[in-house]
């Protein structure tokens, strides 16, 4: 998805041109990272331009921020802060009780409104 895409969230948020969704199956979808540059690891999620960039996901429908883990980017809290709810992905075999304990508590510590945590890689 992400090579068919013509703008990134990183690149709206730097201001690198304009929010471009690319549908798939009737969904759209945002791709998060940049192609071209180490703007991936420099975007800045509290960036008044991200409320922005979410509301106009809003006006195509229901908004799905995919994130990596809390524990390798805490700018993932900003983003969590956007969204109406979160769902916390853990990995079977992997996260611990603990990992998981302390992630939800800083979501929810932040004002994040958490729904619970999915099991995945089953």
């Amino acid at each position: 998805i992400r090579d068919r895409a013509g703008v990134s969230l990183v690149d709206a948020l730097s201001g690198s041109g304009n929010v471009s969704f690319v549908d798939q199956d009737g969904i759209a979808f945002l791709p998060s990272r940049s192609l071209g540059s180490l703007a991936s690891y420099f975007a800045d999620f509290g960036n008044p331009r991200m409320a922005a960039v979410i509301e106009t996901a809003r006006m195509r429908g229901d908004v799905f921020i995919d994130m990596p883990p809390l524990s390798e980017s805490p700018d993932c809290v900003l983003l969590a802060q956007l969204a109406d709810a979160t769902i916390i992905v853990v990995r079977q075999g992997h996260t611990t009780v603990d990992e998981l304990q302390n992630t939800a508590s800083k979501l929810i510590e932040s004002g994040c409104n958490v729904l619970g945590a999915v099991i995945n890689r089953v």
